[in-house]
């Protein structure tokens, strides 16, 4: 059987937690592809991605071209909304109905995986695989298939884009692909 990844997220920009967690994902899984999935709007976020949908697009586009098991999922911002993630589940599995589906996420957000739109039933599509951050396990307040895979990166999109606002240096946060695409439009400054 298949066995497809979906990494969502506002990629605003994506850095090397998010290519670490995806690397690991594809081979402890293992994963035949790994969908990344860039959000229009979070649903569960107040406030949009301070990188506009084409950007975020192009970034994540060039990380995933690092793989050849990587793509990149449009449907998100496609639909220029908020999207709930059942929603994108339903449209993968109408393209790949045999496939097992891996749901990628943070401690965090398996922490509010209850506030999410219809999530008993996306518990029931997906096997939810959970990154912790800091080695510390999650708070997970349901029961569903749950692969728990310990990651200790302290690297958030809002520190990355802190540093290049200030002017300082990103060091090794960011791929030198996603590094080149924001100095060359300016991003985050």
């Amino acid at each position: 059987m298949t066995r497809i990844g979906i990494f969502g997220g506002s990629f605003d920009p994506p850095h090397r937690a998010h290519l670490e967690i995806a690397i690991r994902a594809t081979e402890q899984i293992p994963l035949d592809t790994l969908y990344f999935v860039p959000s229009y709007r979070s649903p569960l976020k107040q406030m949009p991605a301070v990188a506009p949908a084409h950007h975020r697009m192009a970034m994540i586009q060039l990380l995933a071209g690092l793989r050849s098991e990587w793509q990149v999922l449009s449907y998100e911002i496609d639909q220029g909304r908020a999207v709930p993630t059942i929603e994108t589940v339903d449209d993968l599995k109408r393209h790949h109905p045999q496939a097992s589906c891996y749901l990628i996420m943070g401690g965090d957000q398996a922490g509010q995986f209850t506030t999410w739109h219809e999530w008993r039933r996306l518990a029931e599509l997906v096997h939810i695989v959970c990154f912790t951050r800091a080695g510390a396990p999650p708070v997970v307040p349901f029961t569903a298939d749950l692969t728990i895979i310990p990651y200790y990166a302290q690297l958030a999109s809002t520190m990355v884009r802190g540093q290049i606002g200030r002017g300082e240096s990103t060091g090794d946060s960011l791929a030198p692909v996603v590094r080149d695409y924001i100095e060359e439009h300016r991003l985050y400054q």
